[in-house]
């Protein structure tokens, strides 16, 4: 079994930032990827290369003479890499998926940044909730898609984006007693994108902390509709913090304290292991310059 400069990269960044969390964090990837890399090339050396710790993760003998190595040939693959991106500009088409708030916040600044930075690539979007861009992906209908908090991303490469926050939001005429309880709001009309989805599970997994089943759930595949909707004293809901801030211009939008409060969720970029490549990365690099831009996204 021979290993690869993928687990290569993974151990060197390891070594260098102590812990699994801090090297995922550096190379953008989720740290069960990490881990899992560092076992194979372990497996692939036949030795131990960190003595594990509840303070870290520390060189063995045999993993400080691979880190000199380590550096060596990194270095050169970076250069290789360099040289084949500077004559081989990125073209093609590339099937982009996001969910709808993303893609009225972020996509401008996005299709802007690849416009300008890459003019030979084109771009085919797909708007869809996030447990469809998952399963699109996976079946190669899509070569990207951003997704928040995925459960059923297995065989993907995901790449965290950020934390998008979430609130607790209802109309101005909404009379409930504060915070918020699961107990308090179980009868409760609650707007909600339908079963699978990203908002649907921050709704039910909410309620399950507070130990109670909502029983008047209203699907709808919109989270802009749902926010109309609220303003309109048809229900509650939660909703993304950047499309409460956009959408609450005229002030008819409130938001609800809650105990306990409502988690953020992190945003990925879900591809195909076998779909890595220049498009993927100059898209990917671009995406995270336009939440920057935008402030769409919490910063790890």
């Amino acid at each position: 079994m021979r290993f690869t400069l993928a687990q290569l990269e993974a151990f060197y960044w390891v070594a260098k930032q102590g812990t699994v969390r801090d090297a995922a964090l550096h190379l953008n990837l989720s740290q069960p990827s990490v881990s899992l890399r560092i076992r194979e090339l372990e497996t692939a050396l036949a030795t131990t290369l960190f003595v594990r710790s509840r303070s870290g993760m520390s060189l063995t003998d045999d993993g400080t003479e691979l880190m000199e190595r380590a550096f060596l040939m990194l270095g050169e693959a970076e250069r290789i890499q360099n040289l084949a991106r500077s004559e081989a500009p990125v073209r093609g088409t590339l099937r982009i998926g996001m969910p709808e708030v993303f893609a009225v916040r972020c996509l401008p600044a996005l299709l802007a940044g690849l416009g300008a930075a890459h003019p030979y690539l084109r771009i085919e979007l797909h708007i869809s909730t996030s447990a469809d861009l998952v399963e699109d992906t996976k079946e190669r209908r899509i070569d990207l898609g951003f997704v928040i908090d995925p459960v059923t991303a297995q065989h993907l490469q995901m790449v965290p984006l950020g934390y998008l926050e979430r609130r607790w939001v209802g109309g101005l005429g909404v009379n409930l007693k504060l915070p918020l309880t699961a107990h308090d709001i179980r009868d409760t009309p609650i707007l909600t994108i339908p079963p699978h989805a990203s908002p649907e599970t921050s709704v039910t997994r909410w309620f399950r902390s507070g130990g109670a089943e909502p029983t008047r759930l209203i699907p709808c595949n919109s989270v802009y509709a749902i926010a109309q909707l609220i303003k309109r004293g048809i229900g509650i809901g939660i909703l993304p913090l950047p499309l409460i801030e956009a959408e609450n211009a005229d002030g008819k939008l409130r938001i609800l304290d809650a105990h306990p409060p409502v988690g953020s969720e992190i945003m990925y970029a879900a591809y195909r292991l076998e779909a890595t490549g220049a498009n993927i990365a100059a898209v990917i690099r671009q995406t995270k310059r336009a939440i920057g831009e935008t402030g769409f996204l919490a910063e790890l």
